[in-house]
Formats: structure tokens, C-alpha cells, sequence
């Protein structure tokens, strides 16, 4: 999902294509839903609302680190081209539930 996000302008306006968002919406069922991503960049933590819609006061939230070769981002805007194709590229993706 990370690597084949579009629309992704240095990590500003990034969209999921339409099967991720049909899947996750047929996963989470009556549930509405957050999604985030987060990555460092240049020593700066950079972020990305993949899916924008505003949470609750009664929402949780679960997050997961995903670890990537540089190589695996290759055609993505999160490749790094000042970093060798092994070296690894941390995301941390939260998803933000609740019941409309």
C-alpha cells in the first residue's frame, strides 16, 4: 500500500488506490475510520492523512511500524535516492476507528 499510494506529492494529497479503500471499507463493516501515515524525512517527521475523516470523542486508535528496503519504494515518492537500495525506510501507519 505504502509504496503504490497516488497523487503523492511529497507526501501531501496521497490517495490509496480504490481497491485498498473498498477492502478496508468492506473489513471494517459499520465502522468509520482515520487513516495516517507517518515516516522521517531529512531528520523531520513528515505525515500524510491518507484517509481524511474526523474521528469521535468515543475513537481508538491502533498504529503499526512498517519496515521497507529502499528498493521496495523505488517508483514511489518515498524513495530516497541518497540512501542505498538495502538500508531500510520506517513508516508507522495509525488507523483511527469509531461508530458514526
Amino acid at each position: 500500500m505504502i509504496a503504490n499510494l497516488r497523487d503523492c506529492t511529497l507526501g501531501v494529497n496521497c490517495t490509496p488506490n480504490e481497491e485498498f479503500i473498498t477492502s478496508l471499507g468492506i473489513i471494517l463493516g459499520d465502522y468509520d475510520y482515520r487513516l495516517e501515515i507517518y515516516w522521517v524525512e531529512n531528520g523531520s517527521i513528515r505525515s500524510a492523512v491518507l484517509v481524511d475523516k474526523r474521528p469521535s470523542p468515543n475513537a481508538v486508535a491502533a498504529s503499526r511500524y512498517i519496515l521497507l528496503n529502499n528498493s521496495e519504494l523505488e517508483n514511489s515518492v518515498f524513495h530516497r535516492p541518497d540512501l542505498e537500495d538495502w538500508k531500510p525506510v520506517v513508516f508507522e501507519v495509525r488507523l483511527i476507528l469509531w461508530r458514526p
